[in-house]
């Protein structure tokens, strides 16, 4: 091959390269919800899913036995709770700067004249 043609294939080969003929992708939609439900189903009014217990969002009694242990033994956990509940102090403590401080001081002195002083 000379050297003119090395090139040429070059940018032919470049060229074919970034040419497709497949349409645009397009993301299909997820057979989901795009949004988290707030609530749970009608029927169970004022009843969030924040707001119920894990014991009662997990049917099976196994399961529940399981994250009970796992709840009771998980070291991680425990120093996690431990240090949230320590910047909750700490938060606590900061709020107290956002109260209005009152101080107040007394001062009192007693002197005495002599009568000739005048």
């Amino acid at each position: 091959m000379d050297s003119r043609g090395f090139p040429v294939s070059l940018l032919a080969a470049l060229l074919l390269v970034g040419c497709t003929q497949l349409p645009a992708y397009e993301k299909p939609q997820p057979p989901i919800a795009s949004t988290f439900p707030r609530s749970a189903p009608a029927g169970s009014a004022g009843v969030t899913i924040a707001n119920i217990g894990w014991q009662t969002f997990f049917g099976d009694e196994r399961l529940r036995a399981l994250i009970s242990t796992a709840l009771t033994n998980n070291r991680d956990l425990m120093l996690a709770v431990r240090r949230v509940e320590g910047v909750r102090a700490l938060y606590g403590i900061q709020q107290a700067n956002w109260l209005p401080t009152i101080s107040g001081s007394a001062f009192g002195s007693r002197y005495k004249i002599p009568a000739g002083a005048d």
